[in-house]
């Protein structure tokens, strides 16, 4: 099964035909969209995916149901603050976040045997609470880091 994941794609009527032909010409099976589509017109345009589609309205609904924002004010915020190099530092921290923890887990699991104070299914436990525990500490240490150089 071959599934497309899209986000963002704040009704820009014109990317999401590009995304839709992309997915089309792929075959995708199913189509995650994680967020920000809120108007009428750019749900509709993903009707003429080849497959099914599921998603979610995101930042729109926390912003302007829960926290009583007119609709208007933060689409021309979030068309006005989102830039290339947005997006293009939020897939840089994506692989390094991914990598920075697929390395740790795999490491930790791989030498449980050496590492562990403790045998068999407590040993694995320990690994794992250690793993997830440096992981989110080098997640946290990372995205400092390229935080402070993106900026």
């Amino acid at each position: 099964m071959l599934i497309g994941v899209v986000s963002d794609t704040h009704n820009n009527l014109k990317n999401i035909n590009k995304i839709i032909y992309l997915f089309n010409k792929y075959s995708v099976d199913l189509v995650a969209h994680t967020g920000d589509i809120s108007n009428a017109k750019a749900l509709d345009k993903f009707s003429d995916l080849n497959c099914d589609l599921i998603g979610v309205f995101g930042g729109y609904l926390t912003g302007s149901v829960l926290l009583n924002v007119d609709a208007g004010v933060y689409w021309n915020h979030v068309f006005e603050s989102v830039t290339w190099t947005d997006v293009r530092g939020g897939y840089l921290k994506a692989i390094v976040f991914g990598a920075l923890t697929i390395s740790i887990c795999a490491y930790r699991g791989f030498f449980t045997h050496l590492k562990s104070s403790l045998h068999g299914v407590r040993g694995v436990t320990e690994s794992a609470t250690r793993a997830v525990v440096f992981s989110s500490v080098a997640v946290l240490a990372a995205d400092y880091l390229i935080t402070s150089f993106l900026i």
